[in-house]
């Protein structure tokens, strides 16, 4: 079936004054989403970043930090994890006149979007590096992340910054994250002795309702 055949399932109110920023949430596949600028009167939420159940029409949970000391002029892009553990919320603005721009990345706590860590850089302008490339990248596992960052002043240096991320919380994601730490790719999870429902899990497919 094509998008012209499709229907609509769903219709999110979200602002009317700035433009939200959206993405599906990879714990929940696809009826969860991560709003940023999310607002509603009738829940009280202004500029604010949310899970959004779609099933239910109901924000599920929601970040305290204000969005307005973070959310302006600029190009914005948020990311999970693959594992769903952290959503990073990017904040890139271009000053062209003096040939670079800035990036402010704000990593959270997926689950209870406590804002983590505040990473700051500037780089060259997006007519020179393409913005896909500001995203950041997550290993295999999700224990590390890395982002693009320079350094130097006279003679700046492009180069990628590697962090690592906090353990999960969770037995079976600590377990998880070891095991496909431990293989060589992710297609050797078919040949492990597990039930079908475990295996599932280690390849960060989400479970059905």
């Amino acid at each position: 079936m094509g998008l012209v055949d499709s229907q609509v399932v769903c219709v999110v109110d979200c602002n009317n004054q700035v433009r939200p920023y959206i993405t599906f949430d990879p714990r929940y596949g696809s009826s969860h989403v991560a709003i940023v600028n999310y607002s509603n009167e009738e829940s009280g939420h202004t500029n604010s970043l949310v899970i959004y159940d779609l099933d239910a029409g109901q924000v599920v949970s929601t970040s305290h930090v204000t969005l307005s000391l973070i959310c302006g002029i600029g190009y914005f892009c948020a990311n999970f994890s693959r594992d769903g553990n952290y959503l990073v919320l990017q904040k890139i603005t271009e000053n062209m006149n003096r040939g670079y721009c800035y990036t402010d990345s704000y990593v959270f706590d997926a689950y209870s979007l406590k804002l983590l860590k505040h990473i700051y850089a500037h780089l060259q302008p997006l007519s020179t590096v393409c913005d896909s490339n500001y995203a950041p990248t997550f290993s295999r596992c999700s224990s590390r992340m890395c982002m693009l960052s320079e350094e130097g002043s006279s003679l700046p240096r492009l180069c990628i910054s590697v962090y690592q991320l906090p353990d999960p919380m969770g037995l079976q994601q600590k377990c998880r994250r070891a095991i496909v730490r431990s293989l060589k790719t992710m297609a050797d999870v078919d040949a492990l002795p597990l039930p079908t429902k475990l295996k599932r899990f280690l390849k960060f497919i989400p479970q059905a309702p």
